[in-house]
């Protein structure tokens, strides 16, 4: 199975504003964000 990197949503790309910034605060896809970062987090 191939790792796939992530980009940062704070880079600047095409676009003028960043993801991070075109996606609302109350929008779904920010607690998916936050669950998949904590299971990617390795426990110690």
């Amino acid at each position: 199975m191939e790792y796939l990197q992530k980009q940062s949503r704070t880079q600047l790309t095409l676009y003028t504003t960043c993801l991070d910034d075109m996606i609302g605060t109350d929008n779904a896809v920010r607690a998916i964000d936050l669950f998949v970062d904590l299971k990617a987090t390795p426990s110690s």
